[in-house]
């Protein structure tokens, strides 16, 4: 891709963020009442005073524990334990975390994207010689690379595989592709001095 489209996709991408952020700060000016249910005494909250929850991992949520509600009700009906808990605590919720290793919980939703994309693209991938694999060791696949159905057919042909690709640097730029690209931990090369030194690549 040539530089001035390059430049002009980033002055749009600013020039769209700031427009929204106008945008938002205007629509918050002199805004209606919120609409109240008959079910509450207090009308709804606006989008802006809503609270959510982190995604992404490392993150901590709350989860709820099956076994700690019966067993909770069981004591509070044997006497073991008061009423109040119920008001008080916050039975049968626990603390989860949710962790990442590797990036392989991104890649299971990468599969199924790429089993998408050959679907929606009408390819179809006949695969032989999978028998040959040994599980329990590690293998570096190698592609033609001919169009960029390779990428996708491989990631359908070896589906039981934690594959990881060899990407340049370049492609982390592009919005959603690069990010599921740095988020799955592949291996991203840095070209920026290969024409000074072809010999020399930097792995980041």
């Amino acid at each position: 891709m040539h530089k001035p489209i390059k430049y002009a996709e980033k002055a749009l991408t600013v020039a769209a963020g700031a427009a929204w952020t106008v945008f938002d700060k205007l629509n918050q000016i002199r805004q209606n009442p919120s609409f109240t249910p008959k079910w509450s005494d207090k009308p709804l909250l606006k989008s802006y005073q809503k609270t959510k929850p982190p995604l992404g991992w490392p993150r901590e949520t709350d989860s709820l524990c099956p076994r700690c509600i019966p067993e909770i009700r069981k004591e509070i009906l044997d006497g073991k334990q008061d009423y109040k808990i119920l008001l008080k605590e916050k039975v049968g919720e626990i603390k989860a975390k949710v962790i990442e290793r590797d990036g392989k919980i991104g890649y299971h939703v990468a599969r199924w994207w790429m089993a998408f994309n050959l679907w929606m693209s009408g390819v179809r991938v006949k695969v032989s010689g999978l028998e040959r694999l040994d599980r329990s060791r590690q293998y570096v696949f190698m592609a033609n690379h001919r169009s960029a159905a390779d990428i996708v057919a491989i990631g359908w042909a070896l589906w039981d595989y934690q594959i990881r690709f060899v990407a340049k640097k370049e492609l982390l730029r592009v919005p959603v592709f690069g990010w599921g690209l740095w988020a799955l931990k592949n291996i991203i090369i840095d070209y920026s001095g290969a024409m000074q030194d072809p010999f020399v690549i930097r792995l980041k």
